[in-house]
């Protein structure tokens, strides 16, 4: 079994770092990943995030928030 921490951000510099290093001992103590969407940002967010390895791409702004949803159950390693 693998846990799967999906993220949607957008300019989220600021509360990114502390995020990422807050869930860093689980996705070390167990098999997981982490997916990060961003939606657009026009901040440093997705250099942090590249710096984690996490930036899943392509990257889109989406219409509805469905769609985005849809993308992230797409970029999941394990299908249900």
């Amino acid at each position: 079994m693998i846990l799967t921490i999906g993220m949607i951000m957008k300019n989220e510099e600021k509360n990114l770092p502390l995020c990422l290093e807050g869930i860093k001992p689980i996705l070390e103590a167990i098999p997981s990943e982490l997916i990060i969407v961003d939606t657009g940002s026009t901040d440093n967010s997705v250099e942090i995030a590249k710096k984690y390895n996490v930036v899943k791409k392509p990257m889109r702004i989406f219409s509805h928030r469905l769609l985005l949803f849809v993308f992230v159950l797409e970029k999941l390693s394990r299908k249900f």
